[in-house]
């Protein structure tokens, strides 16, 4: 959460290790953000919603994309990573913690 009530940042990290035939291909870790400004929104069940659901799903296309042009210009084939299902993810933590809505953000 930055300074501001209403702007918050969403961080996705992902971290790529290839190996073959036990020897390390290349490591690969990425962290790309975006600020979110929620305006109107006071209902902090309805705040981690769009903050775990919605705004990993805006990034989630970009990061992809910086992921499978790295490896393809680092000299690999492109890697493209399967799209995730944030909604399951947090109807996951939602299960995991007994109804209680996630803490913090992505």
């Amino acid at each position: 959460r930055l300074p501001e009530k209403d702007i918050f940042e969403v961080e996705l990290k992902i971290r790529v290790d290839a190996k073959a035939d036990g020897r390390a291909l290349f490591l690969l870790e990425v962290a790309y953000a975006g600020v979110f400004r929620l305006s109107n929104v006071p209902d902090i069940a309805t705040q981690q919603m769009i903050l775990l659901i919605q705004a990993p799903h805006m990034l989630f296309p970009f990061l992809r994309r910086i992921v499978a042009d790295v490896v393809r210009d680092g000299g690999m084939p492109p890697l493209m990573i399967e799209p995730i299902d944030f909604l399951a993810l947090y109807q996951a933590r939602v299960a995991q913690g007994a109804g209680q809505p996630p803490q913090g953000t992505a």
